[in-house]
């Protein structure tokens, strides 16, 4: 039985983030990191160009923020689920999150749960 792989695109401002995330999933087989961003406005345009199955959108980003990015994301109407992660996590930005179209709305640093999420995601 072939199994497909879930394209993921990482969005983050800090460098280090996105490489640690990126290293991180890439560890994992059915998973693989098509791209990264540092900002909302790189992502939409990404998502554009790479249809992605998953982003993990950062929410407090220059440029154009992870909760406007979402909402643009979401219109592309390209199937692409938004995973937004932060440090932050209260039940106000979860209510932003998903009013912005997001899938979940997770902490940044918990690489288990963001495995978990994005299998529940696209199963």
């Amino acid at each position: 039985m072939e199994t497909t792989s879930t394209r993921v695109l990482i969005v983050d401002d800090c460098e280090t983030v996105r490489d640690g995330l990126s290293f991180s999933l890439s560890l994992y087989d059915n998973i693989i990191v098509v791209g990264s961003a540092c900002n909302g406005q790189e992502a939409y345009t990404l998502c554009r160009d790479l249809k992605p199955d998953i982003v993990l959108m950062d929410v407090y980003m220059p440029v154009m923020d992870g909760l406007t990015a979402t909402a643009h994301i979401c219109q592309l109407a390209v199937g692409t689920k938004v995973i937004l992660i932060s440090q932050e996590h209260t039940s106000t930005l979860a209510s932003r999150a998903y009013a912005a179209g997001a899938y979940r709305c997770i902490p940044k640093y918990a690489l288990e749960d963001i495995y978990r999420v994005i299998q529940e995601a696209v199963p």
